[in-house]
Protein backbone atom coordinates (compact mmCIF):
# COMPACT_ATOMS: atom_id res chain seq x y z
CA UNK A 1 0.00 0.00 0.00
CA UNK A 2 1.01 3.61 -0.52
CA UNK A 3 1.59 5.63 2.65
CA UNK A 4 2.12 9.41 2.69
CA UNK A 5 4.03 10.86 5.64
CA UNK A 6 4.52 14.58 6.19
CA UNK A 7 7.79 15.97 7.55
CA UNK A 8 8.07 15.20 11.27
CA UNK A 9 4.93 13.02 11.24
CA UNK A 10 4.68 9.51 12.68
CA UNK A 11 2.02 7.26 11.22
CA UNK A 12 0.98 3.74 12.21
CA UNK A 13 0.29 1.43 9.29
CA UNK A 14 -1.54 -1.89 9.36
CA UNK A 15 -0.73 -4.45 6.66
CA UNK A 16 -3.20 -7.23 5.93
CA UNK A 17 -1.37 -10.27 4.66
CA UNK A 18 -2.67 -12.87 2.24
CA UNK A 19 -1.23 -16.13 0.98
CA UNK A 20 -2.43 -15.12 -2.46
CA UNK A 21 -4.54 -16.91 -5.03
CA UNK A 22 -3.34 -19.06 -7.93
CA UNK A 23 -5.04 -17.94 -11.15
CA UNK A 24 -5.04 -20.24 -14.16
CA UNK A 25 -6.70 -20.57 -17.51
CA UNK A 26 -6.47 -21.81 -21.09
CA UNK A 27 -5.87 -19.83 -24.28
CA UNK A 28 -7.31 -21.26 -27.50
CA UNK A 29 -6.45 -20.24 -31.06
CA UNK A 30 -9.00 -20.77 -33.84
CA UNK A 31 -6.22 -21.90 -36.21
CA UNK A 32 -3.15 -23.89 -35.16
CA UNK A 33 -0.05 -24.81 -37.14
CA UNK A 34 2.16 -21.75 -36.69
CA UNK A 35 4.54 -20.42 -34.06
CA UNK A 36 3.72 -17.37 -31.97
CA UNK A 37 4.23 -15.96 -28.49
CA UNK A 38 1.07 -14.87 -26.69
CA UNK A 39 1.48 -12.54 -23.70
CA UNK A 40 -0.96 -12.74 -20.78
CA UNK A 41 -0.97 -10.17 -17.99
CA UNK A 42 -3.02 -8.84 -15.09
CA UNK A 43 -3.43 -5.10 -14.49
CA UNK A 44 -4.58 -3.70 -11.17
CA UNK A 45 -7.75 -1.80 -12.11
CA UNK A 46 -7.36 0.85 -9.41
CA UNK A 47 -3.88 2.04 -10.47
CA UNK A 48 -3.42 0.57 -13.96
CA UNK A 49 -0.19 -1.22 -13.05
CA UNK A 50 0.73 -4.66 -14.42
CA UNK A 51 1.13 -7.04 -11.46
CA UNK A 52 1.68 -10.38 -13.22
CA UNK A 53 2.82 -11.38 -16.71
CA UNK A 54 3.49 -14.63 -18.55
CA UNK A 55 4.44 -15.51 -22.12
CA UNK A 56 2.63 -18.53 -23.57
CA UNK A 57 4.85 -19.90 -26.33
CA UNK A 58 3.47 -21.84 -29.27
CA UNK A 59 7.00 -22.87 -30.28
CA UNK A 60 8.16 -25.29 -33.00
CA UNK A 61 7.27 -28.34 -30.92
CA UNK A 62 3.91 -26.84 -29.89
CA UNK A 63 2.85 -24.88 -32.97
CA UNK A 64 0.28 -27.50 -33.97
CA UNK A 65 -1.52 -27.08 -30.66
CA UNK A 66 -4.71 -25.05 -30.59
CA UNK A 67 -4.63 -24.44 -26.82
CA UNK A 68 -2.10 -23.86 -24.05
CA UNK A 69 -2.50 -23.08 -20.35
CA UNK A 70 -1.16 -20.26 -18.20
CA UNK A 71 -0.89 -19.75 -14.45
CA UNK A 72 -0.23 -16.83 -12.11
CA UNK A 73 0.80 -17.76 -8.57
CA UNK A 74 -0.03 -15.95 -5.32
CA UNK A 75 -2.06 -13.08 -6.76
CA UNK A 76 -3.39 -10.66 -4.15
CA UNK A 77 -7.23 -10.71 -4.09
CA UNK A 78 -8.77 -7.71 -5.82
CA UNK A 79 -10.12 -6.22 -9.05
CA UNK A 80 -8.04 -6.79 -12.20
CA UNK A 81 -8.04 -6.47 -15.96
CA UNK A 82 -6.94 -9.68 -17.70
CA UNK A 83 -5.26 -8.95 -21.04
CA UNK A 84 -4.10 -11.40 -23.72
CA UNK A 85 -1.93 -10.05 -26.55
CA UNK A 86 -1.24 -12.02 -29.74
CA UNK A 87 0.50 -10.78 -32.90
CA UNK A 88 -2.11 -12.63 -34.99
CA UNK A 89 -5.38 -11.93 -33.18
CA UNK A 90 -7.36 -9.12 -31.56
CA UNK A 91 -6.30 -8.23 -28.02
CA UNK A 92 -8.53 -9.93 -25.46
CA UNK A 93 -9.37 -7.97 -22.28
CA UNK A 94 -11.81 -8.75 -19.50
CA UNK A 95 -12.41 -7.36 -16.01
CA UNK A 96 -12.10 -10.08 -13.37
CA UNK A 97 -12.37 -10.32 -9.59
CA UNK A 98 -9.93 -12.47 -7.62
CA UNK A 99 -11.80 -13.38 -4.41
CA UNK A 100 -10.28 -13.70 -0.96
CA UNK A 101 -10.42 -16.92 1.02
CA UNK A 102 -9.76 -19.32 -1.87
CA UNK A 103 -6.56 -21.11 -2.90
CA UNK A 104 -7.09 -20.99 -6.66
CA UNK A 105 -9.33 -19.66 -9.42
CA UNK A 106 -9.83 -21.22 -12.85
CA UNK A 107 -10.90 -18.69 -15.46
CA UNK A 108 -13.24 -19.47 -18.36
CA UNK A 109 -11.49 -20.56 -21.55
CA UNK A 110 -10.15 -17.63 -23.59
CA UNK A 111 -10.80 -17.95 -27.32
CA UNK A 112 -8.80 -15.56 -29.47
CA UNK A 113 -10.56 -13.98 -32.45
CA UNK A 114 -9.63 -11.81 -35.39
CA UNK A 115 -10.45 -8.08 -35.29
CA UNK A 116 -10.92 -5.24 -37.73
CA UNK A 117 -8.18 -3.94 -40.03
CA UNK A 118 -7.58 -0.32 -40.99
CA UNK A 119 -6.41 -0.33 -44.61
CA UNK A 120 -5.56 2.23 -47.25
CA UNK A 121 -3.05 3.21 -49.90
CA UNK A 122 -0.30 5.84 -49.90
CA UNK A 123 0.64 7.95 -52.94
CA UNK A 124 2.60 11.16 -53.46
CA UNK A 125 1.27 14.24 -55.24
CA UNK A 126 2.09 12.67 -58.62
CA UNK A 127 0.04 9.57 -57.78
CA UNK A 128 3.14 7.37 -57.38
CA UNK A 129 2.76 4.69 -54.69
CA UNK A 130 4.75 5.35 -51.48
CA UNK A 131 6.21 2.01 -50.45
CA UNK A 132 8.90 2.88 -47.88
CA UNK A 133 10.38 5.57 -45.66
CA UNK A 134 7.23 6.23 -43.64
CA UNK A 135 5.88 5.05 -40.29
CA UNK A 136 2.14 4.47 -39.85
CA UNK A 137 0.39 4.14 -36.50
CA UNK A 138 -3.13 4.22 -35.08
CA UNK A 139 -4.59 4.54 -31.60
CA UNK A 140 -8.07 4.72 -30.13
CA UNK A 141 -9.48 7.83 -28.43
CA UNK A 142 -10.84 7.40 -25.83
CA UNK A 143 -8.32 4.74 -24.86
CA UNK A 144 -9.16 1.10 -25.58
CA UNK A 145 -6.93 -1.69 -24.30
CA UNK A 146 -4.97 -3.22 -27.17
CA UNK A 147 -5.95 -0.56 -29.71
CA UNK A 148 -2.46 0.64 -30.70
CA UNK A 149 -0.82 -0.60 -33.90
CA UNK A 150 2.11 0.53 -36.04
CA UNK A 151 3.92 -0.75 -39.12
CA UNK A 152 6.92 -1.88 -37.08
CA UNK A 153 4.74 -4.48 -35.35
CA UNK A 154 4.49 -8.01 -36.70
CA UNK A 155 1.81 -8.44 -39.39
CA UNK A 156 1.23 -4.70 -39.89
CA UNK A 157 2.71 -3.80 -43.25
CA UNK A 158 3.13 -1.41 -46.19
CA UNK A 159 3.23 -3.15 -49.56
CA UNK A 160 6.61 -2.77 -51.25
CA UNK A 161 4.93 -2.47 -54.66
CA UNK A 162 1.52 -0.83 -54.29
CA UNK A 163 1.80 1.31 -51.14
CA UNK A 164 -1.16 -0.55 -49.66
CA UNK A 165 -0.99 -0.68 -45.85
CA UNK A 166 -2.83 -2.66 -43.18
CA UNK A 167 -3.04 -2.25 -39.40
CA UNK A 168 -4.50 -5.52 -38.19
CA UNK A 169 -6.83 -6.98 -35.59
CA UNK A 170 -8.15 -3.86 -33.93
CA UNK A 171 -10.89 -3.80 -31.30
CA UNK A 172 -13.95 -1.60 -31.61
CA UNK A 173 -13.22 2.11 -31.10
CA UNK A 174 -12.73 5.56 -32.60
CA UNK A 175 -9.22 5.85 -34.01
CA UNK A 176 -6.66 8.42 -35.03
CA UNK A 177 -4.29 7.51 -37.87
CA UNK A 178 -0.88 9.17 -38.08
CA UNK A 179 1.68 8.88 -40.90
CA UNK A 180 5.12 10.39 -40.52
CA UNK A 181 8.64 9.99 -41.85
CA UNK A 182 10.50 6.99 -40.50
CA UNK A 183 13.44 7.95 -38.31
CA UNK A 184 16.62 8.09 -40.40
CA UNK A 185 14.65 7.99 -43.66
CA UNK A 186 15.53 10.07 -46.72
CA UNK A 187 11.87 11.01 -47.19
CA UNK A 188 10.33 14.31 -46.12
CA UNK A 189 6.57 14.03 -46.38
CA UNK A 190 4.35 16.30 -44.30
CA UNK A 191 2.96 14.48 -41.27
CA UNK A 192 -0.58 13.26 -41.99
CA UNK A 193 -3.20 12.96 -39.22
CA UNK A 194 -6.75 11.68 -39.63
CA UNK A 195 -9.02 11.47 -36.58
CA UNK A 196 -12.51 10.09 -36.00
CA UNK A 197 -12.08 6.78 -37.84
CA UNK A 198 -14.92 4.56 -36.61
CA UNK A 199 -13.91 0.90 -36.32
CA UNK A 200 -16.82 -1.47 -35.58
CA UNK A 201 -16.59 -4.85 -33.85
CA UNK A 202 -16.03 -6.86 -37.04
CA UNK A 203 -13.59 -9.28 -38.62
CA UNK A 204 -12.88 -7.36 -41.79
CA UNK A 205 -11.44 -4.19 -43.32
CA UNK A 206 -12.16 -0.53 -42.66
CA UNK A 207 -10.82 1.00 -45.87
CA UNK A 208 -9.94 4.69 -45.74
CA UNK A 209 -9.06 4.69 -49.42
CA UNK A 210 -6.13 6.60 -50.95
CA UNK A 211 -4.07 9.01 -48.86
CA UNK A 212 -1.95 11.58 -50.69
CA UNK A 213 1.12 12.70 -48.77
CA UNK A 214 2.30 16.22 -49.53
CA UNK A 215 5.95 17.29 -49.43
CA UNK A 216 7.05 18.51 -46.03
CA UNK A 217 9.48 21.27 -45.05
CA UNK A 218 12.10 21.47 -42.30
CA UNK A 219 12.52 23.64 -39.24
CA UNK A 220 16.21 23.63 -38.36
CA UNK A 221 18.72 25.61 -36.39
CA UNK A 222 21.13 25.59 -33.49
CA UNK A 223 21.17 26.02 -29.73
CA UNK A 224 24.02 27.86 -27.98
CA UNK A 225 24.72 29.48 -24.64
CA UNK A 226 25.25 33.21 -24.15
CA UNK A 227 28.96 32.99 -25.05
CA UNK A 228 28.33 31.08 -28.27
CA UNK A 229 29.10 27.56 -27.06
CA UNK A 230 27.02 24.90 -28.88
CA UNK A 231 24.85 22.88 -26.49
CA UNK A 232 24.38 19.14 -27.11
CA UNK A 233 21.48 16.89 -26.04
CA UNK A 234 19.07 19.80 -25.53
CA UNK A 235 15.47 18.53 -25.78
CA UNK A 236 13.15 20.43 -28.13
CA UNK A 237 9.53 20.12 -29.19
CA UNK A 238 7.73 21.75 -32.10
CA UNK A 239 3.97 21.91 -32.72
CA UNK A 240 1.37 24.03 -34.55
CA UNK A 241 0.75 27.41 -32.92
CA UNK A 242 -3.01 26.77 -32.92
CA UNK A 243 -3.70 24.49 -29.94
CA UNK A 244 -6.66 22.96 -31.81
CA UNK A 245 -4.28 21.57 -34.45
CA UNK A 246 -1.56 20.21 -32.20
CA UNK A 247 -2.71 16.66 -31.54
CA UNK A 248 -0.67 14.29 -33.65
CA UNK A 249 1.56 16.94 -35.23
CA UNK A 250 3.96 17.56 -32.34
CA UNK A 251 7.56 16.37 -32.80
CA UNK A 252 10.39 15.84 -30.30
CA UNK A 253 14.12 15.83 -30.92
CA UNK A 254 17.44 16.73 -29.27
CA UNK A 255 20.41 18.73 -30.48
CA UNK A 256 23.45 16.85 -31.82
CA UNK A 257 27.02 17.24 -30.56
CA UNK A 258 27.34 20.53 -32.48
CA UNK A 259 24.13 21.96 -30.99
CA UNK A 260 22.18 21.56 -34.24
CA UNK A 261 18.65 20.23 -34.72
CA UNK A 262 16.28 19.41 -37.60
CA UNK A 263 12.52 18.76 -37.62
CA UNK A 264 11.30 17.07 -40.82
CA UNK A 265 7.77 16.55 -42.05
CA UNK A 266 6.49 20.03 -41.15
CA UNK A 267 3.21 20.77 -42.96
CA UNK A 268 3.48 24.22 -44.52
CA UNK A 269 -0.30 24.30 -44.97
CA UNK A 270 -0.29 24.95 -41.21
CA UNK A 271 1.29 28.41 -41.40
CA UNK A 272 2.45 29.13 -37.83
CA UNK A 273 4.39 26.81 -35.50
CA UNK A 274 5.88 27.11 -32.03
CA UNK A 275 9.26 25.80 -30.87
CA UNK A 276 10.06 25.10 -27.22
CA UNK A 277 13.74 24.59 -26.32
CA UNK A 278 15.27 22.95 -23.25
CA UNK A 279 11.92 21.50 -22.25
CA UNK A 280 11.66 20.14 -18.72
CA UNK A 281 10.65 16.49 -18.29
CA UNK A 282 7.58 15.94 -16.11
CA UNK A 283 9.74 13.69 -13.93
CA UNK A 284 12.53 15.98 -12.59
CA UNK A 285 14.79 12.96 -11.97
CA UNK A 286 15.05 12.49 -15.75
CA UNK A 287 16.42 15.97 -16.37
CA UNK A 288 20.01 16.36 -17.61
CA UNK A 289 21.82 18.09 -14.71
CA UNK A 290 24.10 20.28 -16.86
CA UNK A 291 21.07 21.70 -18.73
CA UNK A 292 19.19 22.72 -15.58
CA UNK A 293 21.28 25.88 -15.29
CA UNK A 294 19.75 27.12 -18.55
CA UNK A 295 16.25 28.52 -18.95
CA UNK A 296 13.50 27.15 -21.17
CA UNK A 297 12.99 29.27 -24.31
CA UNK A 298 9.87 29.48 -26.49
CA UNK A 299 9.91 30.75 -30.08
CA UNK A 300 6.36 31.45 -31.28
CA UNK A 301 4.72 32.16 -34.63
CA UNK A 302 7.37 30.61 -36.86
CA UNK A 303 6.05 31.19 -40.39
CA UNK A 304 6.93 27.95 -42.17
CA UNK A 305 5.71 29.21 -45.55
CA UNK A 306 8.88 31.34 -45.78
CA UNK A 307 12.17 29.46 -46.04
CA UNK A 308 14.24 32.11 -44.22
CA UNK A 309 11.95 31.95 -41.18
CA UNK A 310 12.36 28.16 -40.89
CA UNK A 311 15.98 28.60 -39.79
CA UNK A 312 15.90 29.27 -36.05
CA UNK A 313 18.96 29.89 -33.88
CA UNK A 314 18.36 29.88 -30.13
CA UNK A 315 20.45 31.31 -27.29
CA UNK A 316 19.71 29.81 -23.87
CA UNK A 317 20.11 32.32 -21.01
CA UNK A 318 21.31 31.26 -17.58
CA UNK A 319 18.41 30.41 -15.29
CA UNK A 320 19.28 32.41 -12.17
CA UNK A 321 15.85 32.59 -10.50
CA UNK A 322 13.91 30.09 -8.41
CA UNK A 323 10.47 30.44 -6.84
CA UNK A 324 9.22 28.91 -3.63
CA UNK A 325 5.87 29.05 -1.86
CA UNK A 326 3.21 27.13 0.00
CA UNK A 327 -0.29 26.01 -0.96
CA UNK A 328 -3.06 25.81 1.64
CA UNK A 329 -6.80 25.11 1.51
CA UNK A 330 -9.38 27.45 3.00
CA UNK A 331 -10.94 24.62 5.03
CA UNK A 332 -7.64 23.09 6.13
CA UNK A 333 -8.26 19.81 4.31
CA UNK A 334 -5.47 17.88 2.49
CA UNK A 335 -4.36 18.62 -1.06
CA UNK A 336 -4.87 16.06 -3.83
CA UNK A 337 -3.90 16.21 -7.50
CA UNK A 338 -6.78 17.37 -9.71
CA UNK A 339 -6.29 14.50 -12.17
CA UNK A 340 -4.10 11.46 -12.81
CA UNK A 341 -0.56 12.64 -13.48
CA UNK A 342 2.20 11.03 -15.53
CA UNK A 343 4.02 8.16 -13.75
CA UNK A 344 1.82 8.47 -10.64
CA UNK A 345 -0.31 5.37 -10.16
CA UNK A 346 -2.16 6.46 -7.00
CA UNK A 347 -5.75 7.64 -7.35
CA UNK A 348 -5.55 10.40 -4.71
CA UNK A 349 -1.97 11.64 -4.63
CA UNK A 350 -1.42 14.26 -1.87
CA UNK A 351 -0.11 17.24 -3.81
CA UNK A 352 -1.17 20.33 -5.72
CA UNK A 353 -0.22 20.91 -9.35
CA UNK A 354 1.59 24.21 -9.93
CA UNK A 355 1.95 25.65 -13.44
CA UNK A 356 4.21 28.62 -14.14
CA UNK A 357 3.40 30.39 -17.41
CA UNK A 358 5.30 33.07 -19.29
CA UNK A 359 3.31 35.83 -20.97
CA UNK A 360 3.62 33.97 -24.30
CA UNK A 361 2.42 30.70 -22.77
CA UNK A 362 -0.51 32.48 -21.16
CA UNK A 363 -1.62 33.63 -24.63
CA UNK A 364 -0.95 30.26 -26.30
CA UNK A 365 -4.55 28.94 -26.01
CA UNK A 366 -3.22 25.98 -24.00
CA UNK A 367 -4.32 26.44 -20.35
CA UNK A 368 -1.70 23.96 -19.11
CA UNK A 369 1.29 25.33 -21.06
CA UNK A 370 4.29 26.12 -18.89
CA UNK A 371 6.60 24.60 -16.29
CA UNK A 372 4.77 22.08 -14.09
CA UNK A 373 5.79 20.99 -10.60
CA UNK A 374 4.05 19.18 -7.75
CA UNK A 375 3.94 20.40 -4.18
CA UNK A 376 4.80 18.10 -1.29
CA UNK A 377 1.87 16.81 0.85
CA UNK A 378 2.18 19.90 3.09
CA UNK A 379 1.83 22.22 0.07
CA UNK A 380 5.45 23.42 -0.18
CA UNK A 381 6.87 23.82 -3.67
CA UNK A 382 9.98 25.06 -5.47
CA UNK A 383 10.33 25.95 -9.16
CA UNK A 384 13.91 26.18 -10.41
CA UNK A 385 15.48 27.10 -13.72
CA UNK A 386 13.75 30.34 -14.72
CA UNK A 387 14.80 33.91 -15.56
CA UNK A 388 13.58 37.39 -14.69
CA UNK A 389 10.27 38.39 -16.24
CA UNK A 390 6.51 38.40 -15.87
CA UNK A 391 4.73 35.13 -15.07
CA UNK A 392 1.35 33.73 -14.11
CA UNK A 393 1.33 31.10 -11.36
CA UNK A 394 -1.60 28.66 -11.51
CA UNK A 395 -2.43 26.20 -8.73
CA UNK A 396 -4.78 23.23 -9.22
CA UNK A 397 -6.04 20.79 -6.59
CA UNK A 398 -8.98 18.40 -6.50
CA UNK A 399 -12.18 19.96 -5.17
CA UNK A 400 -10.94 23.57 -5.15
CA UNK A 401 -11.05 26.58 -7.45
CA UNK A 402 -7.87 27.37 -9.34
CA UNK A 403 -5.45 29.68 -7.54
CA UNK A 404 -3.84 32.50 -9.55
CA UNK A 405 -0.94 34.79 -8.76
CA UNK A 406 0.70 37.28 -11.11
CA UNK A 407 4.47 37.67 -10.70
CA UNK A 408 6.86 40.34 -11.92
CA UNK A 409 10.38 39.09 -11.15
CA UNK A 410 13.09 41.72 -11.44
CA UNK A 411 15.89 40.23 -9.30
CA UNK A 412 17.93 37.04 -9.34
CA UNK A 413 17.97 34.43 -6.58
CA UNK A 414 15.17 32.69 -4.70
CA UNK A 415 11.80 34.46 -4.71
CA UNK A 416 9.29 33.58 -1.96
CA UNK A 417 5.72 34.08 -3.18
CA UNK A 418 4.27 33.25 0.23
CA UNK A 419 1.08 31.33 0.92
CA UNK A 420 -1.53 30.76 -1.80
CA UNK A 421 -4.91 29.74 -0.36
CA UNK A 422 -7.34 27.70 -2.46
CA UNK A 423 -11.09 28.21 -1.97
CA UNK A 424 -13.90 25.78 -2.66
Amino acid sequence: QTVFVKSGETKQVVFNTSEGVNVEGIISRPVAGFEEVVTVYLKDRSVGKTVALQNVEFTSDKKTLGSLSFKFEKVIPGEYLLVVVSPNYKVYSKEITIPDGVASVTLPQIVLTKGANITGSLVDEKGTPITSGVFIECFAEPFVEGAYRNTNMEGNIISSTTGRFVLKNLPKGTYTLRIKNKEGSYTNYATFVKSGISVPDIQGDVDISVITLRPGVEISGSVKDTVGKPLANVPLVVYPQDVQLRKGYEQLTTTDKDGKFVFKGIDKNIKYWELKVNIRPEDPSKAIPELLKYAEVVKSYINVTKEDYRKVDIVLPIADVSIKGKIETSDGKPLYLPFRFSDIDTEEFPAALIILQTEKEKLSQDPTAGIKVLSDPSGNFVIKGITKGKYTLKVLAKGYSMGLKELDITTSGEIDVGVITLDK
